[in-house]
């Protein structure tokens, strides 16, 4: 009985380890980022198009280059 119990355990301890996951590391890469207003500051707005980068704050407007060293993702 110890035996069976043993075994079922241990197939229910692999079976529920999950190693697939889904990598969606680029979701900062691209897309439209607001950054809402708070005490002493305006609201900015960040359109990301990959390596350039818009920043919309106030009556300011920056364009950066970014380069990208990895994806902030280790497997």
């Amino acid at each position: 009985m110890k035996k069976v119990l043993f075994i079922l355990a241990g197939i229910l301890l692999f079976t529920s380890c999950k190693t697939d996951f889904e990598d969606n590391s680029d979701r900062f890469k691209v897309g439209v980022f607001k950054i809402p207003a708070g005490k002493g500051f305006v609201e900015e707005t960040i359109i990301r198009k990959d390596s350039i980068q818009i920043s919309k704050h106030g009556n300011h407007v920056d364009t950066l280059s970014i380069k990208w060293k990895n994806n902030f993702f280790t497997p």
